[in-house]
């Protein structure tokens, strides 16, 4: 499922957290992938958590996993600008915008809301 522009553009204005990352690894232990990122410049932050530029974060996407669909960690790419597509997972290593928003369970951890 692609998100039409219009949806996602209203995500991204509801993100609370927006950061330029850098994907450190992608997993998927269960039915969601998580992310491990290293935050490199908070560009708004309208949460009450510190975002700290020395630590990697946790970020559980809405991605779900398939199991026909073969995970590349290093090969998958990345959505078409003002698109989100469930399918796409950004590349290891690539640098991209994240629209985050906390966890309500106080883990410290984030849900993407959207992503470059």
């Amino acid at each position: 499922m692609t998100l039409p522009p219009w949806a996602y553009a209203e995500r991204q204005q509801q993100s609370p957290i927006v950061l330029n990352v850098k994907i450190i690894s992608i997993s998927c232990p269960g039915e969601t992938y998580i992310l491990r990122a290293r935050p490199l410049r908070v560009l708004r932050n309208h949460s009450n958590r510190v975002i700290d530029l020395n630590h990697n974060l946790i970020i559980f996407t809405p991605f779900k996993n398939d199991p026909d669909r073969h995970l590349s960690t290093d090969r998958a790419a990345p959505p078409l600008a003002g698109e989100w597509n469930p399918n796409e997972l950004p590349t290891v290593g690539t640098e991209t915008l994240a629209w985050l928003r906390p966890q309500a369970d106080q883990t410290g951890h984030y849900d993407l809301m959207a992503s470059g």
